[in-house]
Parts: C-alpha cells; structure tokens; sequence
C-alpha cells in the first residue's frame, strides 16, 4: 500500500511486552509466578484501566519510531475503544499527525472497503509520493521532479532535492517552502505554505499566457479542489473534498485495475466510447460494485470508462459554487493529465476547459514561487 508498519499499540499487539515483569522473590517459584502475573494481569484497556497511561505510551511510540500517521482500529461492538479515538485525536492533532478510525469486526466482506480506506488514508497523511519544483531567478520553471516518500519524508525529500540541484547544475537553493500534507515536518523547508494558497500562486508560472482563469479544478491522487481567484490570483474561496476518494486520482486508478488497463489509457480509451454507461455511486466502493456489474452485463470498458469520467465531472461540478464561476477554468493536478476526464468536464459545463502547463506540479511550483519572493 505505500506504508510501513511500525507499531501495533492494540489488544492483541505488543502492549504485553511493555513493562517487565516485578520480580520480588529471585526463587524459581517467585519468577514463575511474577510471569505468570504479568500474562495474565488486564492489558490498559479503558474498560479496566486508567487510559492516560495508554495516551502516554503512544505518544512516546510516535518519537521512538517516527510516526507520520495512525490507524486508529475500533473493533465493532467496542463502545468504550470508541470513546477513547475522541481524546487520541485531539492529542494527535497537537502533532499534526494525521489519523483514521477504521471499524471492522474482522469480517472479510470489509478487505476491500478497508484496503481503500486505508490506501487514501496513507496517500493523505503519509504523503506516498513528494514533489519539488526549481525556479531559477527569473521565475522559470528548471526542472521538476517527483519520488516514492517511502517511509522517511525527511531523506526522501534532501534526496529528490539533491538529485533536481545536480541534474540542473544549481550550487545551492536560496529559499525552500514546503507544501502538502507532509509540509510540517519537511526539515529541509524554511517555511511552509497551504496547498491553496500554493495553488493560487502556482497559476501565475502555469497557466497559459493567453488563459487568466478564475477557477482552478485541481484533482490529486487523494483530493479533488476548486479554487476561485480573483483578477490578481489571490484566492478568493475554495471548495474541497478530501474525505472521500471518488473524483480524485484514487477513484481512476481503482477502476482502472479493474478493467484491466493502466491509468495512461484510461483517457484515450474513453474517447473511443459510442454510449457512456450511468455510473451513478458516489462511493468509490460502490461504484467498484457497479463497475463489476456492468463487466458482467457485457458493457464495453470504453463506455464503462467515459462513464467514470462523467460520474467524476458530475461530483466535482457539485462543489461548485454558482457565483463564483467567472473566467477561464483551469485544470491542476495528475487528472489533468486525463483528456477523457478534461473532455467530461467540458461537456458538463458546456465551455472550453484549459490544462496547466506542468498540471501535476502546479503546487510545488506555486510554493517554489512564494520561495522566491522570501529568499
């Protein structure tokens, strides 16, 4: 999926392995029962323990192994492990460590619902892939670059940073500004700057010179944006779904799969569609099921696919707010790539769509920008 699993801070995990056991009486005896104590005493569990203690445990298990994200599972029926995700979110978000709450009762009709739950949640908070962009002094885009993040933000980002620097002989960089889900812990950023406001200023390298949008649609591998600027690019208000993975790069790639193509094809393949079929789920889950369905039913994949194109145009369109839809709209992100996605979206809103030029980078460019302005 992405991810590394570091600890496992649950009933059944390594909390036994904790504290060691009180050994009072050195006697074969004395350690034997001391063991036995320690098996069979009740793990901290809020049903039986004071929980401040298992808050103290996960904090320290964050800083021992560098944690960029916790799964947070709540076994269903499990009321009080329920309750308890309330305080651990809270202390989390002092962090900025992103979490999700997973509930299963270990059941396998959940894999698959699970496995996108969890797969989104790793693309949001542990950042799957980072991205950077050099700009040289005045305003121009030298070289772009993107890596796997791994799990080490910090190494993979001086890594890609020092692989742009040689491939574009730069000595040293004046000013670095991070962006993105991962930008707080970035060691290698002076500052840091919202994914909005780094799309806002990324327009102004990006967007073709005869273009001034006033929309931006910026569709990523785990959200889907729409930014309004105004006539000087600054942002105005914004849209955003990143809750869900339906209209967000995570959706094509699922269907994808299941249609047995790869994610470059989607676009062209749905151009060659004579009926696009209803996708009409709004779940990435559930659409999986339609998709399925139609598969079965015979439909062609090329109409199968324009029609996850529609279903995406459809729900991103729905963010839109109606009175702030003036100027050219511009498209950002890895889905502007799409042209099946781009050509939807056209024909939902019934005008000319336009494509960013470096449209997958378009942030890393516009926190590039702000960078030159500070250094």
């Amino acid at each position: 999926m992405g991810g590394a699993l570091v600890g496992d801070e649950t009933c059944m995990g390594e909390r036994g392995a904790y504290d060691p056991p009180a050994i009072v009486d050195q006697s074969t005896d004395g350690i034997m029962r001391a063991l036995a104590n320690k098996s069979t005493r009740p793990c901290t569990c809020p049903t039986f323990t004071d929980n401040k203690r298992r808050v103290y445990r996960i904090m320290q298990m964050l800083k021992d192994y560098n944690v960029q994200g916790v799964i947070y599972h709540v076994l269903r029926g499990c009321l009080v492990y329920d309750y308890e995700y309330q305080v651990l979110e809270e202390e989390l978000g002092k962090l900025n460590i992103p979490v999700i709450r997973v509930e299963s009762d270990y059941n396998e009709e959940d894999v698959e619902q699970l496995r996108i739950r969890v797969e989104a949640f790793i693309e949001l908070g542990g950042s799957t892939y980072l991205k950077a962009a050099l700009l040289d002094e005045h305003k121009r885009v030298i070289r772009t670059g993107v890596t796997s993040t791994g799990i080490d933000n910090n190494t993979s980002a001086k890594k890609l940073l020092a692989k742009l620097m040689s491939e574009s002989g730069v000595g040293s960089i004046a000013y670095t500004m991070a962006t993105g889900y991962s930008r707080k812990i970035l060691e290698v950023a002076d500052d840091d700057v919202s994914e909005i406001t780094a799309h806002a200023y990324g327009v102004r390298v990006t967007a073709p010179r005869e273009y001034h949008p006033g929309m931006i649609v910026d569709i990523g591998g785990q959200d889907s944006k729409i930014i309004y600027l105004d006539s000087n690019y600054s942002v105005k208000n914004f849209s955003m779904n990143d809750k869900c993975a339906a209209g967000t790069g995570k959706f094509m790639e699922v269907i994808a799969q299941i249609l047995e193509t790869t994610i470059d094809q989607v676009g062209p393949l749905s151009l060659e569609s004579s009926a696009p079929c209803d996708i009409n789920s709004t779940c990435v889950v559930f659409a999986q099921s339609e998709v399925i369905s139609l598969i079965a039913r015979k439909y062609d994949r090329r109409d199968i696919l324009s029609g996850m194109h529609l279903s995406m145009a459809k729900r991103i369109i729905k963010m839109m707010k109606k009175s702030e839809k003036n100027g050219d709209v511009l498209m950002t992100g890895g889905g502007a790539l799409n042209i099946g996605l781009r050509k939807a979206f056209e024909d939902e809103l019934i005008r000319d769509v336009f494509v960013a030029n470096h449209p997958q980078f378009n942030g890393a460019i516009g926190a590039a920008l702000l960078a030159s302005e500070r250094g």
